[in-house]
């Protein structure tokens, strides 16, 4: 009887076995329960020489400005927002100041204040009753922005040229004329 024992018992472990393999060569898991269909796809070849259809995924370098999609649509907006982040310097370094501007100004005006000292600013907020915008030019406008100190007097008046070629307003250049 002990022998018929051991037979059944070395039956059982040799089937368990035989499963255990079959599901672990089929890459599952007995705990993991049935995997999911994987459909393979292929990718299409290209060719040495390049073809003229579609993105090829390389950066564009060419002498295109980029198309802006971020900001305001609205010039005055655009220029309160500039005009604003102008003369947001209280606290910050010349790398931060110049980072709050970077969304708002051209690549050029970037360039320009690279070198400038937000020590230089007018301390003042903006005067935003008294902002007014004019045509000066296709796409280009000039904005008139009042900056007012904290007793509500007059510091300041700049004026910001914009551009709206981009489909954005983006500050080309801007004059700081203290009062």
């Amino acid at each position: 009887m002990n022998r018929r024992l051991i037979v059944a018992v070395l039956a059982a472990a040799a089937v368990a076995v035989v499963l255990l393999v079959s599901r672990c060569s089929s890459g599952s898991s007995p705990a993991a329960g049935p995997v999911p269909a994987v459909t393979p796809t292929v990718a299409e070849p290209v060719s040495p020489g390049g073809d003229d259809h579609g993105d090829d995924g390389a950066v564009d370098v060419s002498d295109e400005p980029a198309v802006i999609t971020a900001g305001p649509v609205d010039a005055r907006e655009a220029a309160i927002q500039v005009v604003v982040k102008l003369l947001n310097t209280t606290g910050r370094t010349s790398e931060q100041w110049l980072a709050g501007l970077r969304p708002l100004v051209s690549d050029a005006l970037y360039a320009d204040l690279a070198d400038a000292d937000p020590a230089l600013v007018p301390v003042g907020r903006v005067d935003d009753p008294r902002v007014t915008v004019a045509a000066a030019g296709d796409q280009l406008v000039v904005a008139t922005v009042p900056v007012v100190g904290p007793t509500g007097r007059p510091v300041a008046t700049v004026r910001v040229t914009l551009s709206g070629a981009s489909h954005r307003w983006v500050a080309t250049e801007f004059d700081v004329e203290r009062s």
